[in-house]
């Protein structure tokens, strides 16, 4: 195959475990996906159960996104050379079969902390134009798109939420909060690695989801801290609410905090949760089965990389000691947390 390959990421891009973007010649089918040119490969140093990003999209899968990128577990190697166990992902790119969406009339909005275009005006969220980029848009289409924002940013922040939905779709916020809030996910409070569409004639849409290795438990800072009423709740913790309770400047003004003052919003999590819940509960043998049919891979990883059993960025302490021990605790970690957010919202 002909391609190019290149760098990707922020935070991971400096791990010596390094991610990569790659670029076909050609539409390739790769392991039974369709065929594509883009492809992203995902590291997953910090997450050493290297099931993760794996798990989030499959609870993405269970609750619906628009899409869900597909992914397959591979070993990497490099001119010979063996590179670890990584994950092949469809690249998050306007197309058929990814975002299906139509640029000259449409958008691809990247919520994005790092590079931004601007932060909305009231709350605060960091805005960038994925595709197209607002250098590549006519005046008319940033006027346009700069304004159905502004809008939007002034009815959540009014708590206008007549005028909330007739610009947003609410299907998709709800779905999106479920999944990031399961992972406890620190990128899940419209802060980073979040990603929208605005179609002609339709509303405002959570795409699909990405992003996922410091989720899940893995995170040793993760906090609401700064909110009058916190415990300090941190990221390897399964109990307590994050993306409902914090933005992510650590304010409690962000826009799930608004949506859950609308009793119709906290009815339609409710009930979507009722929907998801038996497909999530199943969830926890999948995980095992994965880590099963990919072990001799991850094995192989960790014999070069030998990082079980030492602290890597940002992961709780105690630290497992052995693969299985990593395993057991995302396992622990996601039961516990299901069953807390089950007896929660079911008392909504």
């Amino acid at each position: 195959l002909t391609m190019q390959i290149h760098g990707r990421g922020q935070t991971s891009w400096s791990q010596p475990k390094k991610p990569y973007k790659i670029k076909l010649a050609d539409k390739t089918k790769m392991f039974g996906m369709p065929g594509n040119r883009d492809w992203a490969l995902i590291a997953n140093y910090n997450d050493k159960s290297l099931l993760r990003n794996t798990l989030g999209y499959k609870v993405s899968e269970v609750c619906g996104m628009a899409w869900t990128p597909l992914i397959r577990a591979c070993d990497l190697y490099w001119n010979g050379t063996y590179k670890g166990s990584y994950l092949l992902v469809q690249h998050k790119e306007i197309a058929g079969q990814k975002v299906n969406i139509n640029p000259e009339t449409d958008y691809y909005i990247e919520v994005e902390t790092a590079e931004n275009d601007y932060r909305t005006a009231k709350l605060g969220v960091p805005i960038h134009y994925k595709d197209p980029e607002l250098s590549e848009m006519s005046s008319d289409r940033q006027n346009y798109i700069k304004g159905f924002m502004a809008e939007w940013d002034n009815a959540v922040w009014n708590d206008d939420f007549s005028k909330v939905y007739e610009l947003m779709d609410m299907g998709s916020f709800v779905n999106f909060y479920i999944i990031e809030e399961l992972a406890k996910n620190i990128d899940g409070n419209f802060r980073k690695s979040t990603f929208m569409t605005k179609e002609k004639d339709k509303k405002l849409t959570l795409y699909h989801i990405w992003d996922f290795d410091i989720a899940f438990g893995n995170c040793n800072y993760m906090h609401s801290e700064f909110l009058p009423d916190s415990r300090g709740i941190y990221g390897n913790d399964p109990e307590g609410f994050y993306v409902k309770v914090v933005d992510e400047r650590k304010r409690s003004s962000g826009l799930f905090q608004h949506l859950f003052k609308d009793p119709a919003f906290v009815a339609a999590v409710k009930q979507r949760w009722q929907e998801v819940y038996p497909k999530l509960a199943e969830l926890d043998l999948w995980i095992e089965d994965e880590a099963r049919i990919n072990r001799a891979s991850y094995d192989r990883n960790f014999k070069t990389w030998r990082i079980i059993g030492q602290y890597v960025w940002p992961n709780p302490s105690p630290i497992p000691t052995s693969y299985d021990g990593e395993l057991e605790y995302l396992v622990d970690f996601y039961c516990r947390r299901l069953e807390w957010m089950n007896n929660q919202i079911s008392s909504w």
